[in-house]
């Protein structure tokens, strides 16, 4: 475990407020509204335990954000963890955030700093580090959705540098274990399609979601680093 001390108590403040989402707490928080009174989202049968979100500014992605979180109105867990990719810096494995809390435009964001431990010490590809998390739009884009959505909030931010089966596998059994007997939620920020051919993103969509739904790992994380 790497421990990378960067004002390990400290609060991340936002980077990206302004930018992918508006930084006036009521203009943010009427954007949002607006979205989530827009998503129509279709109902989903038993326990919601993860969401894959897109991480654009909310003018291009939002409503589709949206969808994901409308979902989660009403309902409470223990913990969420928030897991993205790294665009800024490069490291091998998954940055867990050392720090307190994460801060929005909407307020703070409390860290649950046993369980961010708890991951950093049950993978081998884990750390607690601020690497991957000072500039990180693609986390930080996801709170303000969960900030409207639930209460008592609490968090673990971990982003992720490089993915490949060995990390995922060792990642995935962390979270298993650290997660067990804990109402958890677990939200992925991805993009899943950069282009213009809505063909292509529709096709993207659908070769991820077989993978996801046949439980089929290796071929996930082949496509991720291919492309196919």
């Amino acid at each position: 475990m790497l421990f990378d001390d960067q004002t390990a108590a400290g609060v991340r403040e936002p980077a990206v407020a302004g930018a992918f989402y508006p930084g006036s707490p009521t203009s943010l928080r009427m954007m949002l509204q607006d979205l989530l009174d827009a998503a129509k989202p279709d109902p989903v049968l038993g326990e919601i335990m993860g969401l894959a979100c897109p991480h654009a500014g909310y003018q291009y992605s939002g409503l589709v954000a949206a969808h994901g979180y409308k979902l989660l109105m009403g309902k409470n867990f223990d913990v969420v963890f928030v897991l993205a990719p790294s665009h800024q810096e490069y490291f091998r494995g998954a940055s867990v955030f050392p720090g307190r809390a994460y801060k929005t435009p909407l307020g703070i964001v409390p860290v649950d700093t046993e369980l961010a431990h708890k991951v950093a010490h049950a993978s081998e590809f884990a750390s607690l580090s601020w690497y991957g998390h000072r500039g990180e739009h693609a986390l930080e884009v996801q709170l303000p959705f969960l900030q409207m959505v639930l209460t008592d909030l609490r968090i673990v931010p971990i982003v992720i540098g490089e993915f490949d089966y060995e990390i995922c596998t060792d990642l995935g059994r962390a979270f298993a274990s650290v997660a067990r007997g804990r109402r958890a939620l677990f939200v992925a920020s991805t993009d899943l399609y950069h282009g213009y051919s809505y063909e292509e993103c529709v096709s993207t969509d659908e070769r991820t979601l077989r993978k996801i739904m046949s439980w089929d790992v290796q071929g996930l994380c082949d496509g991720l680093l291919t492309g196919v």
